[in-house]
C-alpha cells in the first residue's frame, strides 16, 4: 500500500499527496515559467540528442546541480536503456537523474579525448560484450549500473592515448556535427570508421567482427519478434 503522506525535504512539512495540487517543474515545451534547458534521458540517441525539455528554475525544495558538476565537455548517459547509448555534451546543461555524467580525470586531460571513449561506449563491440556479459540476453529495457560502466574493458591509459583512438576522438567529434547539418551517408560512413576504428584498437580480427554482428542481428531480430507479440497481446 502506497504511503498517502510525504515530507517535504525542503521545509519538513508533512503533506496528503491526495490533497497536494500536482505540478510537473520539467516541460516538453519552453514556457513563460519552464525556460531553463535541461537533458532528460529519453531525448538521449548514440551520438545526440533528439531535443531539450524545459525546467522552472527557483522551486523551493527541488535539489539543482551546481554549475560545477554541469560544466565542461562530458559523456552523457542514458540510465534506463537497453544498451549503453550517450553523446558528448557541451551545452552545461541540466540533467535529470536518469543520466549519468562521465567526466575525464585531471591527469588525463589533454592526453585522452572523450570522443574516444565514447566511440568506444556508442560501438557495436561493447553493445556485443554489455549483451553478452551484462544484460545476457535480457531483451527488456534495463537499468544500466554504473558498477557495469567500470567494468567494461576500456584500452588500458597507454592505448587510450594511442594514434587510432585520437582518429576515433577526432571521427566522432566529427560525426556529431554530421548528425545536426550532414547528410545520411556522410553519417554512415562516419559511423562505419568508427566502428572499424575500435575494432581495430582492440585488435579483433574480420572473422571475430562477423560473429558480433550476427550475434547482434539475431539479437535484434529476437527482440522484434518479443514486441510484436507484445502488441498482439495488447491488442
Amino acid at each position: 500500500k502506497k504511503n498517502k503522506t510525504k515530507k517535504c525535504h525542503s521545509c519538513d512539512e508533512t503533506i496528503s499527496i491526495d490533497d497536494a495540487e500536482v505540478y510537473n517543474f520539467i516541460n516538453k515545451d519552453k514556457t513563460t515559467r519552464h525556460k531553463t534547458p535541461i537533458v532528460v534521458g529519453k531525448v538521449i540517441e548514440r551520438y545526440g540528442c533528439k531535443e531539450f525539455y524545459y525546467m522552472e528554475k527557483g522551486v523551493k525544495g527541488i535539489d539543482y546541480k551546481e554549475r560545477a558538476f554541469r560544466d565542461g565537455e562530458k559523456i552523457l548517459l542514458m540510465k534506463i536503456s537497453e544498451s549503453l547509448k550517450g553523446y558528448l555534451d557541451f551545452s552545461n546543461s541540466y540533467t535529470t537523474q536518469g543520466i549519468y555524467m562521465l567526466y575525464l580525470k585531471e591527469e588525463y586531460k589533454g592526453k585522452v579525448g572523450l570522443g574516444s571513449i565514447l566511440g568506444v561506449l556508442n560501438s557495436s563491440l561493447m553493445k556485443f560484450y554489455y549483451e553478452y556479459r551484462v544484460n545476457m540476453g535480457a531483451t527488456l529495457t534495463t537499468n544500466v549500473i554504473f558498477d557495469d560502466i567500470l567494468k567494461l574493458p576500456m584500452p588500458v591509459s597507454e592505448a587510450l592515448s594511442s594514434k587510432e583512438m585520437k582518429v576515433i576522438d577526432k571521427e566522432v567529434r566529427a560525426l556529431q556535427t554530421a548528425l545536426k547539418n550532414g547528410s545520411k551517408s556522410k553519417i554512415e560512413a562516419a559511423e562505419k570508421k568508427i566502428e572499424d576504428l575500435v575494432f581495430q584498437a582492440f585488435g579483433i580480427s574480420k572473422k571475430e567482427q562477423k560473429l558480433i554482428h550476427s550475434f547482434l542481428e539475431k539479437f535484434k531480430a529476437v527482440k522484434v519478434k518479443e514486441e510484436v507479440e507484445d502488441e498482439e497481446d495488447v491488442a
